[in-house]
C-alpha cells in the first residue's frame, strides 16, 4: 500500500490503564500447591494513559503518556502529531471512538491545522 502524495494516514488510539502486574507462566510439571498470585496490586502512583498515533505507511508509532485522558490532555498529543509532518501535509486521523473526540477544542485544532478526523 502506497502513501498518498502530500497526505498521511494515521491511526489514533488510547491505551489505558498501563500497569505492570504479574502473569502466570506455564510449566511442564504439576505443582502440588501452586503459589498464590494476586489479581491486582497496590497502585501507589496510579496508572497511566498512552495517547498514541501510528502511521501505517511509515511504520512509525508516536505517542505520549499522560496521567489522565481528559479534554485538556488530548490536544497536546495532536500538537505533537502535527509537529511530525510539514504544515502542507494533510493528515487523516482514523479513530475507533470518533464520537468521543468531537470536542470543540480538538475539532477546531484539526480544522486549523490541515487535519481531518475519519
Amino acid at each position: 500500500m502506497k502513501e498518498p502524495e502530500g497526505e498521511a494516514v494515521v491511526f489514533y488510539d488510547e491505551f489505558d490503564p498501563m500497569e505492570f502486574r504479574p502473569i502466570h507462566g506455564t510449566k511442564w510439571f504439576k505443582k502440588k500447591k501452586p503459589n498464590r498470585l494476586r489479581t491486582t496490586y497496590n497502585r501507589h502512583f496510579g496508572t497511566g494513559q498512552l495517547l498514541a498515533f501510528y502511521n501505517v505507511h511509515a511504520d512509525c508509532l508516536e505517542g505520549m503518556a499522560r496521567k489522565r485522558k481528559t479534554a485538556r490532555d488530548i490536544p497536546p498529543a495532536y500538537k505533537r502529531l502535527r509537529s511530525c509532518y510539514p504544515p502542507h501535509t494533510r493528515i487523516f486521523v482514523i479513530m475507533d471512538n470518533l464520537s468521543v473526540h468531537k470536542h470543540k477544542d480538538i475539532a477546531g485544532f484539526m480544522e486549523d491545522n490541515n487535519m481531518e478526523a475519519v
